[in-house]
């Protein structure tokens, strides 16, 4: 699987490599972050806790310390995802543990800088993509389909967190969307 653009997945690519990630719950869960919520998957998704999800509200905080920026920032979380973190009863951890704990549950202890990175970089060479292809992927993949489905652009660049309209301008000119 190469191609010259190489910002997100496709269709065809999504069912394939879900089929495979749905295998590892943690890495599916991971990129679910990823896609819904364009989180940052090592800066950002590795240091998130339980207490960092409003359930009630179905938003999240990023404490300046976790986010790329050093700001605090909030995002939504998708109807559908949030119905999954409840379905997988995440609510139900303790508030205090690392959402992705070290022995692949929620835990006290944060999974390593590169583990999910390298786990989804195994099952993308297991399916024949190139080393171009990575889990920040699925951010742009995201991106795409929020275009794709009508969101508003003042939504699309606060879920993004980008300070300014340009950003997200210059984003989705690399996706190839059209005005």
């Amino acid at each position: 699987r190469h191609r010259k653009s190489l910002s997100r997945f496709r269709e065809t690519e999504i069912d394939l490599l879900s089929l495979e990630l749905r295998k590892d719950p943690q890495l599916w869960l991971a990129v679910q972050f990823v896609y819904y919520c364009f989180i940052r998957p090592t800066s950002e998704l590795r240091r998130l806790k339980i207490c960092h999800i409003d359930f009630s509200e179905g938003s999240m905080e990023l404490p300046s310390g976790i986010s790329k920026n050093k700001a605090l920032a909030h995002v939504i979380i998708p109807k559908p995802f949030l119905e999954y973190l409840i379905s997988i009863d995440l609510h139900k951890s303790n508030p205090d543990d690392y959402i992705f704990g070290n022995k692949g549950i929620p835990g006290l202890n944060q999974i390593g800088t590169n583990t999910l990175y390298n786990r989804h970089r195994e099952i993308l060479l297991k399916l024949k993509f190139t080393k171009e292809y990575s889990i920040y992927i699925w951010k742009n993949t995201g991106v795409w389909f929020c275009v794709k489905a009508g969101i508003a652009m003042k939504d699309l660049q606060m879920q993004l967190r980008h300070h300014y309209m340009d950003m997200v301008n210059d984003n989705l000119k690399t996706l190839g969307v059209m005005d």
